[in-house]
């Protein structure tokens, strides 16, 4: 993940998936999420989630529910700007 840590998101977040040690990729999306949820990074959470979602990861349930929290709120905070 240090490549997320200097914002280089577009090659981290494939390369977190493609060396993680976990053969079970859903757990590997819940650890990116789970560290990108402990370093406060929204935006970035979402980003993994849905790289998860492309790559056919199925989320845990509660995983799904965050998504959906996490995605209205950033909807809500862009309709209060315009």
């Amino acid at each position: 993940m240090i490549s997320v840590q200097l914002a280089e998101a577009e090659t981290g977040i494939p390369y977190f998936f493609s060396n993680c040690m976990e053969n079970n990729k859903e757990i590997t999306l819940y650890r990116a999420l789970d560290l990108m949820n402990m370093m406060d990074e929204d935006d970035m959470w979402i980003q993994i989630y849905e790289y998860g979602v492309k790559k056919k990861i199925k989320p845990r349930e509660f995983l799904q529910e965050s998504y959906q929290k996490r995605i209205n709120v950033k909807m809500e905070n862009k309709n209060e700007q315009e």
